[in-house]
């Protein structure tokens, strides 16, 4: 299933969905009053999100002084991506024109990152 998903920069876009969030989807879709309605009518506020973070017991500003926020959840799902997608996927699962933006931005790969790509290169030839 790919839903269509609301306008971001005047564009309507049909992204891929993971097969195990399917029925959930599926079950709050059938859930609603009409099908022209949106399953999530409003983003929520950032003070809910900060409440929801304390009664996970996560700390929302770490000892590196890093803020978990609404952006930080794109962050994760970008850097997470790029570990095992090719840039150009990760930029349009981001839903972004730019792939600049997508790599300064969102994308938080480290060298240990590209520890593995590295081991995988064709052995040189040091003769």
């Amino acid at each position: 299933m790919s839903p269509l998903c609301p306008a971001k920069s005047r564009r309507k876009d049909v992204v891929p969905i993971l097969p195990e969030v399917l029925p959930i989807v599926r079950k709050l879709w059938e859930q609603l009053p009409k099908p022209t309605s949106r399953m999530f009518p409003r983003i929520a506020r950032t003070e809910t999100l900060h409440k929801d973070i304390e009664r996970a017991g996560i700390v929302r500003i770490d000892g590196e002084g890093r803020c978990l926020d609404f952006h930080s959840l794109r962050y994760f799902f970008c850097t997470v991506l790029a570990r095992q997608l090719p840039i150009q996927v990760v930029r349009l699962l981001m839903r972004q024109k730019n792939i600049k933006e997508t790599c300064d931005l969102y994308m938080d790969l480290g060298l240990t990152d590209v520890n593995e790509a590295v081991l995988q290169l064709p052995a040189l030839s040091l003769n």
